[in-house]
């Protein structure tokens, strides 16, 4: 018979083991405190092939709702610095590689590296999609060497912006200041995701097959400044 009350549990409090901002995927396994749309990660993603390093496959590009190569954390949040670095050797225009900010396949923005078939090589830039319309960039485009590169993003309240550098140390500003405002329920109007991520992508649209070596993944994030 259904009760309309009931007693409240005497159970202890279980502590819950803090996910760490500095992964260095030397452990591996992939945590679970990764998230990616779809599919398992462990179907592209992998920490054995490379020991110290997370390679990851890449599929389709980040507009899709078929198969995505796109491994995330939540964004918990507005004061956050987002940082990674990464060895790829894109051959083909359909291979990149990089950082993200994440909403839904319909709004994201994309730091990546990519074969760029005007300048002939390796290269850099960002590429928006916002509320489903595809913007490439190409003002952010810079040819790079095809060697270890970092990638990192910003988050100062509802500023948000992209940086990219060889050593870690110096950094130089790619693109614009972006709206933090825009990852949100009430300016994405395709329907409402579980909260905007950031994280690392690979697209291969051609074959599926080539990959991107990720060194390390470093989530910091200031939770005690007030939203802005």
């Amino acid at each position: 018979m259904a009760k309309i009350e009931v007693e409240e549990p005497n159970l202890p409090d279980v502590p819950m083991p803090e996910i760490s901002n500095f992964d260095d995927f030397d452990g591996g396994e992939l945590g679970n405190w990764y998230y990616s749309p779809r599919q398992m990660p462990s179907t592209f993603a992998n920490a054995t092939e490379r020991p110290g390093w997370l390679r990851i496959r890449g599929e389709e590009s980040l507009a899709s709702l078929n198969r995505t190569s796109l491994l995330t954390r939540k964004l918990t949040s507005v004061y956050a610095t987002v940082t990674t670095k990464m060895e790829f050797e894109p051959e083909v225009y359909q291979h990149s590689a990089g950082l993200t900010i994440y909403y839904d396949n319909m709004n994201n923005i994309f730091l990546r590296k990519y074969y760029s078939q005007t300048l002939g090589g390796s290269a850099i830039s960002i590429v928006r999609l916002e509320n489903g319309e595809k913007t490439e960039m190409l003002d952010t485009r810079v040819a790079v060497e095809d060697k270890p590169i970092y990638f990192r993003l910003n988050i100062e309240g509802r500023r948000t912006w992209f940086e990219w550098g060889y050593d870690g140390e110096n950094w130089t500003k790619i693109g614009p200041d972006f709206d933090t405002t825009t990852f949100s329920d009430e300016y994405c109007k395709f329907g409402e995701f579980t909260g905007t991520m950031v994280g690392i992508a690979v697209t291969d649209a051609s074959l599926h097959e080539k990959t991107a070596d990720f060194d390390f993944f470093d989530y910091e994030a200031d939770e005690t400044k007030p939203v802005d």
